[in-house]
């Protein structure tokens, strides 16, 4: 017998299998009671409850639904509905934001069914509905909501607004910094309103955010401006963040002493005034040169023929039949007035022709033929015929130091300041 069978038998011999069992057999001899334990444990838990519910409700029909059929095609049709609606909602939401973006009035005078020009919402509606079935449908055969009216279009500019403030609000509120600008404007109406915006740096790119217009026609005071714009730093919550205020040259925005400006350093002193960049050079040169009263008349006299020509088509036709048109007026740039003398000057006899029509021909209003008989009065006045001589030379230097010193590109002030001395040299005056 060899050794390793040997050993097999001794062994088989001497091992008691009850008192000392091997050790593999001992696991297999517990598990079976560990598994029943852990699946016991297991069935019980809300997770498998819970997918044992779901596992035999899969594909059955909901018991209402069972029931009655036309709660389930009622709630179909709904839910098909909805997104319809939605698609249509989100069309006139791109018309609100384009028209934003275009800086395009949304209504016209009439929007009735036998105006031409139903205002640009309602135009630009019917455009997209040419090519989108959809559309057409609704604007076609919807009776309750079709999104046309005026409280819808005014509820739709209002959502899109509180979207955009509240995506400039976070902005806002996690940049360290924040400049404001104020300027005073006007709107087709007449009525006065002042225009915030505030400037500031975002991702290293310099953004600038325009917060809206205020009417300002009841108080224009600097207290009543000044009051607009504290109300607005703390509804955006930058009072600790305003490094820098920029107005126009009025002094009621810029006074030292009881101007805007001043009255917002006293609340924040970090606060700093810079001159806004627009108006400089018009505040040197033509608020300069309004010092005089003759040369304030002129200056007066060239704003008042655009005025005139401008007040209807049919006393601009005068000038278009000449070939020729005044300048868009600007008093905010000193080179409109050079522009509007040199054009005048120009075409100096048809323009005396045009405005001597209206005084003689039938079928002018008297207002018209009032101001255009001022205006021959003034073409015939040797003061104004003078100056505007003087100036239009004068304007040929004024313009080309204009030009150099609205250049972005230059950064050296000794430049600047060899230009201005040049321009003293060489002029005229």
């Amino acid at each position: 017998m060899s050794k390793k069978l040997q050993n097999i038998t001794t062994l088989n011999s001497t091992t008691d299998y009850k008192t000392t069992p091997i050790p593999s057999l001992k696991i297999f001899h517990h598990t079976p009671f560990r598994v029943t334990r852990k699946s016991e444990k297991h069935a019980i838990s809300q997770k498998h409850l819970t997918n044992q519910e779901k596992f035999h409700l899969l594909g059955k029909v909901r018991i209402e639904h069972a029931i009655l059929e036309g709660r389930r095609l009622a709630a179909v049709k709904h839910n098909g509905q909805v997104g319809i609606n939605r698609r249509l909602i989100a069309r006139m939401i791109h018309v609100v934001c384009f028209l934003g973006k275009q800086e395009l009035a949304f209504r016209g005078h009439r929007e009735n069914n036998e105006s031409l020009n139903k205002g640009n919402y309602l135009e630009l509606l019917k455009l997209l509905a040419q090519e989108e079935q959809l559309l057409k449908e609704h604007l076609l055969s919807s009776a309750i909501f079709k999104g046309t009216s005026k409280m819808i279009q005014n509820d739709l500019i209002e959502c899109v607004t509180s979207v955009l403030n509240s995506k400039m609000f976070n902005e806002i509120q996690r940049v360290n910094y924040v400049s404001i600008q104020a300027d005073e404007t006007t709107d087709v109406s007449c009525r006065s309103q002042m225009s915030i915006i505030f400037r500031y740096v975002v991702e290293q790119k310099i953004v600038e955010r325009f917060i809206g217009f205020f009417d300002v026609l009841k108080n224009k005071t600097a207290s009543g401006l000044a009051d607009i714009i504290l109300s607005e730093i703390n509804k955006w919550k930058i009072g600790n963040k305003i490094m820098c205020q920029t107005y126009d040259g009025a002094s009621v925005m810029s006074g030292e002493k009881s101007g805007v400006q001043f009255r917002i350093r006293q609340i924040y002193p970090n606060t700093l005034f810079i001159h806004c960049y627009v108006h400089q050079l018009n505040l040197v040169l033509l608020h300069g040169a309004k010092t005089l009263k003759s040369v304030k008349l002129f200056i007066c006299s060239l704003t008042m023929f655009h005025t005139f020509f401008s007040r209807s088509t049919k006393i601009s036709e005068l000038l278009r039949e000449q070939g020729f048109k005044l300048p868009n007026q600007s008093d905010t740039r000193w080179n409109y007035h050079s522009r509007a003398a040199s054009t005048i000057k120009k075409h100096f006899l048809d323009l005396k022709n045009a405005v001597l029509h209206v005084t003689e021909e039938p079928g002018w209003d008297p207002i018209s033929v009032c101001t255009a008989s001022g205006l021959y009065d003034k073409l015939n006045d040797a003061n104004f015929v003078y100056f505007l001589i003087l100036f239009s030379k004068v304007f040929l230097y004024t313009d080309h130091a204009f030009n150099f010193l609205q250049s972005k590109s230059l950064s050296n002030i000794k430049s600047y300041i060899s230009e201005i001395q040049n321009l003293k040299k060489i002029c005229p005056i």
